[in-house]
């Protein structure tokens, strides 16, 4: 079911239900599975919660709301461009075949899930751990939460080719 989730890149709330009937030692141990379990979602919010006595469910509506929030927020562009810059700085593109990759401008191209198109040059060679580190390095630049951000590229024509086809 994870999965599904992620491929429609919906927003995600776990909750951990029987939390009330464990001891510390299995609390301990269920922590730990859960963060190794979820490790490839740090977006996503888990919730402990007890349906028998109503515990924590106030909390996991809490976060339903948050990552309804977040599913819904739009983004302007300088926000978004800021964030690219940031993550940029951090970590240039790498070089593929003696040439590196621009990563000119970006702007939102859609929401729930939140999309945004990047222009450049030579962006169809950029590797998918770098297009994986964008992903998660702007989502932690701005603070978004419960959402995993989807982003798609576009290409830039050189001043050259467009002078060319006009």
């Amino acid at each position: 079911m994870l999965g599904a989730v992620l491929d429609a890149g919906r927003a995600l709330v776990v909750a951990v239900n029987k939390w009330d009937g464990l001891t510390t030692y299995q609390r301990e141990q269920a922590e730990a599975l859960l963060s190794r379990k979820l490790s490839f979602v740090p977006w996503a919010e888990a919730v402990r919660i007890s349906a028998k006595h109503g515990s924590g469910l106030r909390e996991l509506f809490r976060a339903v709301h948050r990552a309804h929030a977040s599913a819904i927020r739009t983004f302007s562009t300088s926000e978004v461009n800021k964030a690219l810059e940031i993550a940029v700085e951090s970590n240039p593109p790498p070089s593929i075949r003696g040439h590196v990759s621009k990563l000119r401008y970006v702007h939102p191209g859609g929401e729930n899930p939140p999309t945004f198109v990047v222009h450049g040059t030579r962006l169809k060679d950029l590797p998918e751990s770098y297009k994986r580190y964008l992903r998660t390095s702007s989502a932690s630049a701005s603070s978004w939460s419960a959402r995993r951000c989807g982003c798609c590229s576009a290409r830039v024509p050189t001043p050259t080719k467009a002078r060319r086809t006009s």
